[in-house]
């Protein structure tokens, strides 16, 4: 997972390394009542996930005030290659005489950890290091041992540096260390390190590339107002937000979800990840629109089926509901528990078809039949068959008024919030 630049620069001054000052902004009025904190100017950052949005406009330095909310409000809602801009870090502005870098990555092929340093720091990193290689001076370092200071001076010295510089420099890259390994980062780089003229080092800029695998050892994260969850290009939804929680809470099996459209008609469950994108092309071709992405697969608990399951039957545009699978071995009669227990607490008030393709997929669709869910199949009912079948369901139900839409979308309200006090709780 990928960090912008204001979520990576908090990682970076929790663990001691200095950033300049600065704060969020969503419109241009609070650009402008920041910027007023800062006599000598800002800078205007687009906070996108993308490289290189400098060279697109998304980053832009002014004088005064208004100029902060001018600029702000031209770059809110642009693209820069295919993200939305939704928020701008306003920062102050300060005086540097010199760039450095400094990147901390791991090394797959070594096992290492790699620790690049740099005095060509700055925009064009990646020209200048393939033209002046010798340049860049690279360090490996085993993460079952102690990262000592003397590591630290050791690299700052390679680089050139000496007298305060040098110290200034070893102490950011024991801290940058230490961020590194509390956050379970496989890539922190700080471009360009800042030498001001008064001689401290700031980091002026952040890119940060977490461990997915680890999140659930990162719970200080959400306490600093970073979202974890998968890297989407734009901000997430209250659902992807709750499925997110859902997702991370019991280790067992995958929660998936991405909200697609919002007039979307079917509510999808899938099982396996190639499969559920195969499942995209399917409804399209019957002609129903999907209205959200969710795998659950890798064997997940019943408790997590049944919240993934609530959390679909809130989509307030509904008129179908799909849970399918390919031929998977997690155990369906689990699965089927589940689903058994959402429509208990949950009963969905549109067409239901279900299909089970796996183990134990039998005894999963016998437990749906007896307690009356008709429309559920195993392996030997095709996919496109259930798809026909909902898709018929779907038309022969009566279609939804204005009144009953507004009703639908309350209802749906009703269960988000309680899914997410549930998921409080």
């Amino acid at each position: 997972m990928r960090l912008t630049e204001w979520q990576g620069k908090r990682l970076l001054s929790m663990a001691g390394i200095p950033i300049p000052r600065g704060a969020l902004a969503y419109s241009g009025v609070e650009a402008e009542k920041i910027a007023e904190r800062y006599v000598d100017g800002v800078a205007i950052k687009a906070q996108v996930l993308s490289p290189g949005r400098g060279l697109y406009g998304g980053i832009r330095f002014v004088d005064t005030p208004s100029q902060a909310a001018e600029v702000t409000t031209a770059i809110q809602g642009t693209t820069i290659l295919g993200e939305v801009v939704t928020s701008v870090l306003v920062e102050e502005r300060l005086p540097v005489v010199a760039e450095l870098y400094l990147a901390i990555r791991i090394n797959a092929s070594q096992r290492s950890i790699d620790l690049i340093a740099s005095q060509l720091g700055g925009n064009g990193i990646e020209e200048r290091a393939r033209t002046n290689p010798e340049q860049f001076v690279t360090t490996s370092h085993q993460r079952n041992k102690p990262f000592l200071p003397y590591e630290g001076r050791t690299l700052a010295a390679r680089l050139g540096l000496k007298g305060k510089a040098l110290l200034d420099f070893s102490i950011l890259v024991v801290h940058l260390y230490d961020a590194f390994c509390r956050f379970d980062a496989r890539l922190l780089e700080i471009n360009p390190v800042g030498l001001l003229t008064d001689g401290r080092m700031v980091a002026l800029d952040a890119v940060a590339l977490l461990d997915d695998d680890a999140f659930y050892r990162s719970k200080s994260l959400e306490d600093m107002g970073i979202f974890v969850g998968e890297e989407k290009l734009r901000p997430p939804t209250r659902r992807e937000q709750l499925a997110s929680s859902i997702d991370r809470e019991d280790y067992r099996g995958a929660v998936h979800y991405v909200d697609l459209d919002p007039n979307g008609e079917v509510g999808v469950i899938s099982v396996g990840s190639g499969f559920s994108i195969a499942l995209m092309d399917m409804l399209d071709a019957f002609g129903l629109t999907q209205a959200n992405f969710c795998d659950c697969s890798g064997n997940p608990s019943a408790e997590k089926v049944k919240r993934a399951t609530q959390l679909v039957l809130s989509i307030p545009s509904v008129r179908g509901f799909l849970f399918a699978s390919g031929v998977v071995s997690q155990p369906l009669d689990v699965t089927a528990a589940g689903i058994i227990a959402a429509f208990e607490e949950t009963p969905p008030s549109v067409p239901v078809v279900i299909r089970l393709a796996g183990d134990r997929d039998r005894e999963g669709c016998s437990m749906l039949h007896s307690v009356g869910i008709t429309h559920a199949y195993t392996r030997e009912r095709d996919i496109e068959d259930c798809i026909a079948e909902l898709r018929d369901l779907i038309q022969a139900a009566a279609p939804r008024t204005a009144p009953s839409l507004h009703e639908d979308r309350g209802r749906g309200e009703e269960r988000l919030n309680r899914s997410e006090r549930m998921n409080a709780d």
